[in-house]
């Protein structure tokens, strides 16, 4: 569990993100595969999976899993292309919202080009070959994932895409597997992609 903001502002949740792969490295208690680390987290921790990259010897982590991640910290594009709704979905992720979690984590005078901020600005060398980028189709971060996860596809990563047709920011906290519903299925199919993705990284290394 990282240190959240506003209460613990950048760098807090980065150096956390490091201290904890840093433990798990150190493996004291023999408890870990430290050749097969795979790394994951939704929203706010699926950048952060994917950033904690740039604070680390290259090759450190072999997978990453992230779900419906913010891409950029400015997070204009979201903000002021609020995503339409489909018949009985509700935007979870309000422009007011990101606006509000932004300037909370965010410290003025923050250089906006930290790598340890954005996943836009990680260079693609940095990452681990085996990427697993989930999106939400009605989610205002969604726009800005699928270009990443297509740039970084273009720069040689293996990069798996799955985009959730008509599902929001922060369904999964919500739905329930098993349940014969939108929300149900795509969590069962987001966790199987996951899953999926674990298998891969066991497999390769």
């Amino acid at each position: 569990m990282t240190q959240e903001s506003p209460e613990n502002p950048f760098p807090a949740a980065p150096n956390d993100v490091k201290d904890i792969v840093e433990y798990v490295l150190a493996n004291a208690e023999g408890y870990f595969d430290t050749n097969r680390i795979t790394i994951g987290g939704f929203s706010a921790g699926g950048a952060l999976a994917i950033t904690v990259n740039s604070m680390l010897p290259k090759g450190t982590i072999k997978g990453i899993i992230s779900i419906y991640p913010s891409v950029e910290v400015s997070l204009k594009y979201a903000i002021e292309h609020p995503p339409v709704m489909s018949d009985g979905n509700v935007n979870s992720f309000p422009s007011d919202f990101i606006t509000l979690a932004r300037d909370s984590y965010v410290p003025p005078g923050t250089d906006l080009k930290d790598p340890r901020l954005s996943p836009v600005n990680v260079p693609a060398s940095l990452l681990p070959e085996h990427i697993l980028l989930i999106t939400c189709e009605e989610d205002a971060l969604h726009d800005e994932a699928v270009e990443y996860g297509k740039k970084l596809k273009s720069e040689g990563l293996k990069v798996v895409m799955k985009d959730l047709k008509k599902i929001v920011h922060y369904w999964d906290k919500w739905a329930k597997i098993g349940d014969e519903t939108s929300t149900g299925t795509a969590k069962l199919e987001a966790y199987q992609a996951a899953v999926d993705m674990l298998n891969l990284v066991f497999k390769s290394y």
